[in-house]
């Protein structure tokens, strides 16, 4: 994590802050979107690494310059490219003061919950680089990094 063995900057400053404050980076010309996850001082987050889309889905597709589908949110940068985000404006915000939701009224239950290798983690310790610490819903299609052949008609959900 960009917080590790206690950084602490203006860059990352979104994960020291409560739970639910957005923290967005940049790399290379890619925008990141992360959520603090424990109590404030505590500095963990998870990312966003991609999404299946409920609604918005005419706004992204016009945000990703026509791709829809799979192709529209299977990706950290995808995701962020197919809801506009192209800064850091959003960075430090609480989650319920921002245009973004995430509504969890409508809950759907996956059918096994799998773990991997976080992807692009190179690391001098080969153990934390091969942590099964990401977590998606099997067999669905908009999983960032997915094969087709592994992709479920459900896509996942009970």
């Amino acid at each position: 994590a960009h917080s590790y063995g206690g950084r602490r900057s203006q860059a990352n400053e979104g994960l020291w802050r409560a739970g639910g404050t957005i923290y967005i980076y940049a790399q290379r010309q890619y925008f990141f979107f992360d959520l603090a996850c424990q109590e404030a001082g505590d500095p963990q987050g998870v990312l966003i690494r991609a999404i299946e889309p409920v609604w918005g889905k005419e706004q992204m597709t016009a945000n990703r310059g026509g791709k829809d589908g799979v192709l529209l949110t299977n990706g950290p940068a995808k995701l962020m490219q197919a809801m506009g985000i192209k800064s850091r404006k959003w960075d430090l915000v609480p989650l319920e003061n921002s245009p973004f939701v995430i509504d969890l009224t409508e809950k759907k239950a996956a059918k096994e919950i799998a773990t991997s290798p976080r992807i692009g983690i190179v690391q001098a310790d080969p153990v934390w680089a091969q942590a099964p610490l990401r977590y998606y819903v099997a067999g669905n299609p908009y999983v960032s990094g997915s094969r087709k052949r592994d992709w479920a008609e459900d896509h996942g959900w009970a």
